[in-house]
């Protein structure tokens, strides 16, 4: 369903700052949103993963049947490996989603290596199982609304919009 997107989050849809929307092709990237540390044994977090890949392949098919114009209000979380063998959540902004693979731009910054060395703004490609949550705005608000966002929501009650 359609949610309520939480003050950390308003800069996803282009409302944390100078950024514009975030509607169009002309606009600067919407800042990702900010990082906050958990770990992935977090019951209510694994829930929240395991609901964005269970609906990926229905998120997929309406990023697919999306006009262009409306790919920039998509992001994908990618559990991208790091350079110590962990894990680090980051958002991408996709411009190609397959059932098997998601490429696009790293927009949030890492904060530890990621294994394939890359950082804010570099093209990333990831196997769709290294999925960890997908958002869609769908609409800036206010109050902005969103689809999926599933760990957003898992932080924002663990530790409060």
């Amino acid at each position: 369903g359609i949610v309520a997107l939480t003050t950390g989050c308003d800069q996803l849809a282009g409302n944390g700052g100078s950024s514009g929307n975030g509607a169009g092709p002309n606009d600067t990237p919407a800042p990702a949103p900010a990082r906050t540390e958990f770990t992935e044994e977090s019951d209510s977090l694994a829930a929240a993963i395991a609901r964005a890949r269970e609906s990926a392949e229905e998120a997929r098919l309406s990023w697919q049947g999306a006009p262009p114009e409306d790919h920039a209000r998509w992001w994908v979380k990618w559990a991208a490996p790091t350079q110590t063998g962990g894990v680090e959540h980051v958002w991408i902004q996709p411009d190609k989603w397959s059932a098997f693979r998601l490429e696009g731009t790293l927009t949030s910054t890492p904060t530890r290596e990621l294994a394939c060395g890359r950082t804010l703004g570099d093209r990333v490609s990831f196997p769709a199982d290294e999925l960890s949550d997908w958002l869609f705005v769908v609409d800036p608000g206010p109050p902005p609304l969103h689809r999926g966002g599933f760990t957003i929501d898992a932080l924002d009650d663990a530790f409060g919009p």
